[in-house]
């Protein structure tokens, strides 16, 4: 189904980049709320209502496609943040501001239209090229759409197309402005490199304890530990339910004998042929065939074809690319080798190198398989039980321990966890981004309280009590020595690396040459690969501001900077001039890179003249209401 999510995902693919833009460009525009507002209403565009429902099921589309795509869950204050929600009301004011300007411009996309491009869609289309009633319904339940609203979307998508058909048509970017962008991003400079790593400082003396006391203590923000939380933790899950739900037998056989197709395997052949052009030559090498000569040496001399050229697939007869070949094949015995078949290929000569006979998985092997699907499926609506009864015990008085114990609930026990999800060890008790929902919660909630019923994800519901809060600390000089003395050892490593490059700059700025400087501070001269503004083409990499200075610098012209290895001082030994008359490849990149702002841009206009020509306001109470 991932050609069909990518067809889905380019449906309308310039106007929603530029919705993605104008989401929060846009936002405010003409933003208005009367003090009659409907509530219900959260946008009206050219009179038409857009209702607090229409955002709702928006947003939980956006939802779903981002956790179909990523496999993250958002909750409502995640889908805000990440500003689904300013993206969902600009869609729907999107779809609004076409539909109307579609309805002034005439264009229509009847149900004839919308149904060829359903039928004529490859990832609806079985083996044989048609239409396929299941693949469509099996693509629908894949991405959680209704029939209705796939058609939405796909009526939308094609009125778009029309809609931006004349800004697609429009020439692209301007030679002149394509050739001065290109000369200045592919412009490559060579540095000349003067490099002190820190790790090649001599060794340090061991520092004295009070040294590294009074560096632990100035330095305390960087060895403090966290805040902790201790936490007793009640978290309900479909797979510890699983265990609990009961499948009778009867069920069971029920199920085996209605999915029998899925535990049969057909008949399979693994096939090999020789595809000639022409009769004569498929007869000629038929007849060799026929003498026992080697059929793959017989496809090499005949048709020019590499053994692994000869190979077709394992197949089953339904599988096989080619009906007629199909039936061919799987008229012959294990080894044998057809007559020429004639095709809209060509001749095809054809050897069936393996037979898989037919195969059924038995009930008592399909059991365990089955009772964990249905189980599993039971679980999910004993989980959402079991949290509803849990719910009101909590409800009714009972503490988390007592709920827990009575309805048979796993109670776990975390001494202490971080922000990350580690405890004092560095133990990962938590997952820092599956667990996010129940961290947080730990967090927000204060000592001796019990949180409410919450969702770390999808059928993963919990609750917890929080126990003790762990205030951040300073770590004991005593249980971390070591790191005390990498932390210093490292600060003066870089102190002295620091030293050595202002004393070298000073000399270079003396007249002194390279080679010299280096000697003297033991430092390393290297020559860079061709570089680009970008940093593109170094071999080894230097640091964001020196590569800047660099393009701002003329020949010769010294810079210096650091990154977590070393300090650098670096000037520019040559300068290589873009060559755009002989990058054709890179010039016609780029010019696509243009030409597609521009009609990015143009877009974001045309979309601006539509909000103001139609009349768009917002009722920013009502979208806060609901989220």
């Amino acid at each position: 189904m991932g050609g069909f999510r990518k067809t889905l995902i380019s449906w309308g693919g310039k106007i929603m980049l530029v919705l993605l833009i104008l989401s929060f460009g846009l936002w405010g525009i003409t933003d208005y709320v009367s003090p009659q507002a409907n509530v219900e209403s959260i946008a009206s565009v050219g009179g038409v209502e857009i209702t607090s429902r229409d955002l709702q099921r928006e947003v939980q589309r956006q939802i779903d496609n981002f956790r179909r795509n990523s496999g993250i869950n958002l909750d409502r204050d995640q889908a805000k943040a990440m500003g689904l929600i300013n993206n969902s009301v600009e869609n729907l004011i999107q779809r609004q501001l076409i539909s109307l300007t579609a309805d002034d411009l005439g264009l229509l996309v009847d149900e004839n239209t919308l149904r060829a491009q359903v039928h004529g869609d490859k990832n609806f289309q079985g083996p044989g090229g048609r239409f396929d009633r299941g693949r469509f319904d099996q693509a629908m339940r894949q991405l959680g759409l209704h029939e209705s609203t796939y058609f939405e979307f796909l009526r939308y998508d094609l009125l778009s197309r029309q809609f931006l058909s004349n800004l697609e048509a429009l020439p692209g970017a301007p030679r002149t402005l394509v050739d001065a962008v290109y000369r200045h991003r592919a412009e490559k400079r060579v540095a000349q490199i003067l490099r002190f790593d820190h790790d090649k400082i001599k060794a340090l003396a061991e520092p004295k304890d009070v040294e590294l006391r009074a560096f632990h203590q100035k330095n305390a923000a960087r060895f403090m530990a966290p805040e902790y939380r201790a936490v007793t933790l009640v978290r309900i899950k479909p797979e510890a339910m699983i265990d609990r739900v009961k499948v009778a037998e009867k069920k069971l056989r029920e199920e085996y004998n209605n999915r029998l197709d899925e535990f049969s395997a057909p008949e399979r052949r693994t096939l090999q042929q020789i595809l000639l052009g022409d009769e004569a030559k498929a007869k000629k090498a038929s007849d060799r065939l026929n003498g026992g000569e080697d059929f793959l040496k017989v496809a090499k001399e005949e048709a020019k074809m590499a053994p692994a050229d000869a190979k077709i697939g394992t197949f089953d007869i339904d599988g096989v690319p080619l009906l007629s070949v199909g039936k061919a094949a799987f008229s012959l015995s294990e080894g044998a080798v057809s007559g020429p078949i004639k095709s809209d290929l060509g001749w095809h000569i054809v050897k069936v190198k393996k037979i898989i006979p037919p195969s059924t998985v038995s009930f008592a092997e399909a059991r365990s398989k089955l009772r964990q699907e249905i189980a599993g499926e039971k679980a999910l609506d004993l989980l959402y039980e079991m949290s509803n009864k849990l719910e009101d015990a909590l409800g009714g008085g009972a503490n988390l321990d007592e709920a827990a114990r009575r309805l048979n609930l796993p109670v776990t026990r975390l001494a202490a966890v971080s922000p990350s999800g580690l405890d004092k060890t560095d133990k990962q008790v938590l997952d820092g981004k599956k667990d996010q929902k129940i961290i947080k919660t730990a967090f927000e909630t204060p000592k001796g309280s019990e949180s409410t019923l919450g969702e770390a994800g999808e059928a993963d519901i919990f609750t917890l009590r929080v126990d003790d809060v762990i205030k951040p600390a300073l770590l004991p000089f005593g249980g971390i020595r070591k790191r005390v003395v990498d932390t210093w050892s490292r600060e003066q490593r870089i102190n002295a690396t620091r030293d050595l490059a202002k004393k070298a700059m000073d000399m270079v700025k003396a007249g002194r040459t390279w080679e010299d400087v280096a000697k003297a501070h033991n430092g390393l001269i290297e020559t860079s690969a061709p570089f680009t503004r970008a940093g593109q083409g170094l071999k080894k990499p230097l640091p964001a501001s020196i590569i800047s200075d660099l393009f701002k610098n003329a020949q010769g012209i010294t810079a210096q900077g650091s990154n977590a290895q070393a300090q650098f001082i670096a000037r520019v030994s040559k300068i290589v001039p873009a060559q755009p008359a002989a990058e054709k490849k890179g010039m016609d990149a780029l010019k696509r890179e243009l030409s597609q702002s521009i009609s990015n841009d143009l877009t974001t206009q045309l979309v601006m003249g539509l909000r103001l020509r139609h009349g768009v306001t917002l009722n920013r109470p009502a979208i806060d209401q609901v989220y």
